[in-house]
């Protein structure tokens, strides 16, 4: 199914933002880069891997949307790389997420080897 890019724009940080909460439902008390690229790589025929979550742009945008949520606390660490927390806006916004059509598509669509219950 091809995709005009006005659609793709509109839709790719809300299923960025999916994959944030799916990443969240591992339980930790804090969420990382590294382990939100890790955890959606998965091995691919043709070239060595493949991640879903590889667009930095809209990995950035998806932060944004959650941190405008109050979703996420991102917290700076002078030593390491930043970590994420579930925010106070969390499960209010998992629940207006799991209503979306997105969300929909996205537990029919999302390989099983993922774990990609909401």
């Amino acid at each position: 199914m091809e995709m005009d890019k006005a659609t793709f724009v509109n839709l790719a940080p809300e299923y960025y933002m999916l994959a944030f909460f799916i990443h969240f439902e591992y339980p930790r008390g804090y969420y990382s880069e590294k382990g939100l690229l890790k955890d959606f790589t998965v091995p691919d025929e043709d070239s060595d891997d493949y991640c879903f979550v590889e667009n930095e742009a809209l990995r950035r945008q998806a932060l944004r949307l959650l941190l405008k949520h109050n979703a996420i606390t991102i917290i700076d660490d002078p030593f390491g790389p930043k970590l994420w927390q579930r925010g106070e806006g969390f499960e209010r916004l998992q629940d207006a997420l799991d209503n979306s059509p997105q969300a929909h598509s996205t537990k029919r669509e999302c390989p099983a080897s993922l774990g990609c219950g909401l």
